[in-house]
């Protein structure tokens, strides 16, 4: 599902609801019945991957950013989460692999998104939320990220949500589409349905 509309019409509002960030003026957001801003941290990280417009590198390795020193992680799941976002090569090319120290040379802004991604997928979240991903991606990382995204949905069964402005990834990955405007829903459908839809 992709939420999309201009700047200001809410979308990353919705997320923050979901995780318990904000709390809603009128009426009541639940996860898995219950209030949203009642469930504790470490319920929210079972439930939710989050991944933000921009990436908040960590001091320490580059498996510290993935792990975000939870040890509960596993060598395989941080190895599964590199390949299924796309990073082996990037980070078979460094000197010390997955304990090269970052900094933020060592990747490209969309290396680091895939970073990013990779972090939140090593914690097998039940629905990942991801917050316009293909920011500061050139065509060929958009397009890899495409797949990826289909990668990950179908190996971890997760579901994925997403906030993008990019309408090619959007129509070509994206099973269903909510439209906001000024925090109302105008559109929700089909991509084929929105395309077509004289409203949006």
């Amino acid at each position: 599902m992709t939420l999309t509309g201009r700047t200001g019409a809410g979308k990353s509002t919705i997320f923050k609801l979901l995780l318990g960030l904000y709390r809603p003026q009128d009426g009541m957001v639940k996860i898995l019945g219950k209030p949203a801003f009642e469930t504790s941290d470490d319920e929210r990280r079972k439930i939710f991957g989050y991944v933000e417009q921009s990436f908040h590198m960590i001091p320490g390795t580059v498996r510290d950013q993935i792990t975000l020193s939870d040890r509960s992680i596993t060598e395989n799941q941080i190895q599964t989460a590199i390949h299924i976002s796309g990073l082996d090569e990037a980070i078979s090319q460094l000197e010390h692999g997955l304990d090269t120290i970052c900094t933020p040379e060592i990747f490209s802004q969309g290396q680091w998104q895939l970073l990013s991604i990779a972090r939140a997928v090593a914690a097998d979240p039940k629905l990942l939320l991801l917050d316009e991903p293909a920011a500061g991606m050139n065509p060929s990382e958009t397009a890899e990220l495409m797949e990826n995204i289909r990668k990950i949905r179908d190996t971890f069964q997760i579901a994925i949500m997403l906030i993008e402005h990019d309408m090619n990834l959007v129509m070509n990955i994206c099973e269903g589409i909510c439209v906001l405007n000024f925090g109302r829903v105008i559109a929700k459908g089909s991509p084929e349905e929105i395309q077509s839809n004289p409203v949006v």
